[in-house]
């Protein structure tokens, strides 16, 4: 059962988040309302009510922002044209006139059904006195194509999922910034933020989604080149290091402990080390040469991003 209490000092403050679309608040209305009303418990009165006590008491503070989604809750609990009323108003004073317009027109007609008159006549009156200020916002999606034909797109609104025929259609928004989205598999992705004003009109344009995979490839095969490359100059550098090792070694055991006819033990061991050190040397420049080589050659036959382009739309498949 709907709870009794009143719920009239002020009209206007709705917190449930509310579609813009009025159609979809009408026509949901009739049996949603009904069968929120059937499933209304006395715990979730109880809790309506407070939350509606709340979020009045916010308002009075101007604090519209922690106030509409406690009196949104509450309508939601246990709905009321005057949790409603209460609600749009809220809405209004905080700057959101599309979110408080579809919230009047939701009470109103929720008032009509409950034969509650003087409520539906200040609903209504509200609504309409907010409609010629209200921005609007349509979104044009070019289509975007594939060998195989059209390619379904997926597009957001402050990413919320927008059916194609919301697309094109000038839909009453809340002032302020809007994140336009669209994305498809396979396809590098578009997002656009939007600002709109009162009583603006706006229209954003989506253009056909370019493919994602063939730059992306070229991209990484670069990469994969530069990293080859620079493991290539790494062993390069140690392999040289260690024939500086070597020279230093054979140059100490000829100079210090060696003659023209024999070396000390010493001098044998360093001329030892210095053999080792040579042959790490030979290797690893030889190695890292090869792979440097190889890394330059991976880098520089990587397609441009053009020549891809190109061949992707002269394969059709753009």
């Amino acid at each position: 059962m709907t709870s009794s209490r009143p719920r009239v000092r002020f009209f206007g403050l709705p917190g449930k988040r509310l579609s813009v679309v009025a159609c979809a608040s009408l026509l949901a209305l009739s049996s949603g309302a009904r069968v929120a009303r059937a499933q209304t418990t006395p715990d979730m009165t109880a809790a309506a009510e407070q939350l509606f006590e709340e979020g009045r008491s916010l308002m009075a503070r101007e604090r519209f922002g922690e106030a509409c989604p406690k009196l949104a809750e509450s309508h939601r609990l246990d709905p009321g044209v005057g949790t409603l009323l209460n609600l749009a108003e809220c809405y209004e004073k905080q700057g959101r006139t599309a979110s408080a317009w579809a919230t009047y027109i939701e009470a109103d007609t929720l008032a009509n059904r409950l034969n509650q008159v003087q409520r539906a006549a200040f609903a209504a009156k509200r609504a309409q006195e907010l409609a010629p200020s209200l921005p609007k916002l349509a979104i044009d999606v070019s289509e975007t194509r594939n060998a195989g034909g059209a390619v379904t797109v997926t597009v957001r609104r402050d990413g919320e999922l927008l059916a194609r025929p919301a697309w094109a259609t000038l839909v009453p928004m809340d002032p302020g910034e809007h994140r336009i989205e669209a994305s498809a598999p396979g396809f590098r992705p578009f997002a656009r933020t939007v600002i709109v004003r009162t009583g603006e009109l706006a229209r954003v344009a989506v253009p056909a989604l370019t493919p994602d995979s063939e730059p992306r490839t070229s991209s990484t095969q670069k990469t994969v080149g530069l990293i080859v490359a620079g493991a290539g100059v790494v062993a390069t550098g140690v392999g040289l290091g260690f024939g500086y090792v070597a020279k230093s070694k054979n140059d100490e055991a000829h100079t210090d402990f060696c003659s023209s006819v024999a070396c000390t033990q010493h001098g044998k061991d360093l001329i030892g080390e210095a053999d080792q050190a040579a042959l790490l040397s030979t290797v690893l420049v030889s190695v890292g040469a090869a792979v440097l080589v190889g890394g330059a050659f991976v880098f520089f036959t990587a397609p441009s991003e053009r020549r891809r382009a190109t061949a992707w739309r002269l394969g059709g498949t753009f």
